[in-house]
């Protein structure tokens, strides 16, 4: 027998048009309804934020899928995405098991492993498990093992404490790259930062971090991303006399990190070195 479910309660059902195998979508100007046949509910929120059930209300969705970046804390893993995160579907066995939503989207969603395992049925709580996280922007981000990601941990020298490390950008094995990690000078107290050297092209080449004493280090290389390019050096110095320091990055990545743009204490931004159009955003 079929069923019918209205999964956004409270809209109206005008005239309807048959969009997909077992699926009517109804339009009515600023109103909204679907009717899905035999479909599981997790089926029905994969839809809610794709462009075709927009309606003038909703954010204008982004040009290229905004996926979801994802790092560890103490106790699990967070997701982030500009666009906000919207579902995290968990599985285990290659298996769908249960998941997480969230009404509104969410910039930042924080997935403890208690809470996790917790949502599992009996006989999968120990198992393994693969997340499969979806953005309001149409992005998606599967992670592969939990135990691993959550697991992805740094020792500060100095008794600093623990860092995170959050997801790889670009593909780690294009071009061939090499894995490299880099912890700055300034946990050394004493230490600081000055000025950010950028190497890049059409792409990111690498990062030179230089400090007060003139010692520098050194992250990528001093070179374009791409080989046949002759490389742009271009140098981000901070207001250190006014206590200025590195924030972060906005970083645009795809295939490779194409772009990267220097967030300072103060709010200031650099411009985007490199390609300020290739990829996504991160």
């Amino acid at each position: 027998m079929r069923t019918i479910t209205n999964i956004f309660p409270g809209f109206v059902f005008p005239k309807m048009s048959l969009v997909g195998p077992g699926m009517v979508v109804c339009y009515r100007r600023h109103v909204r309804a679907l009717i899905i046949f035999e479909h599981k509910r997790v089926d029905c929120l994969r839809f809610r934020y794709h462009p075709c059930f927009r309606i003038p209300t909703d954010p204008v969705p982004p040009a290229l899928p905004d996926n979801p970046q994802v790092y560890a804390i103490e106790n699990g893993i967070v997701a982030g995405a500009q666009s906000g995160i919207v579902l995290v579907e968990i599985c285990t066995d290659g298996l769908y098991r249960a998941h997480r939503e969230f009404t509104r989207p969410e910039r930042e969603v924080s997935l403890p492993e208690d809470d996790l395992r917790g949502s599992l049925p009996d006989g999968h709580k120990t198992r393994p498990i693969k997340l499969r996280i979806y953005s309001a922007g149409q992005g998606k981000t599967i992670v592969e093992d939990f135990s691993i990601v959550k697991s992805s941990k740094v020792q500060l020298p100095n008794g600093y404490g623990i860092a995170f490390k959050s997801s790889s950008l670009g593909r780690p094995k294009a071009g061939g790259s090499e894995p490299q990690q880099l912890i700055l000078h300034t946990v050394t107290p004493g230490r600081m930062l000055t000025s950010i050297r950028v190497f890049h092209g059409s792409a990111l080449g690498g990062l030179e971090f230089m400090y007060e004493d003139s010692s520098t280090q050194l992250f990528g290389r001093r070179e374009s991303g791409e080989s046949h390019e002759k490389v742009e050096v271009s140098d981000f110095p901070l207001d250190t006399r006014k206590g200025e320091s590195l924030l972060g990055f906005c970083v645009r990545s795809g295939a490779r990190v194409e772009g990267i743009e220097i967030l300072t204490s103060f709010g200031r931004r650099s411009p985007m070195f490199g390609n300020p159009h290739g990829g996504d955003a991160r």
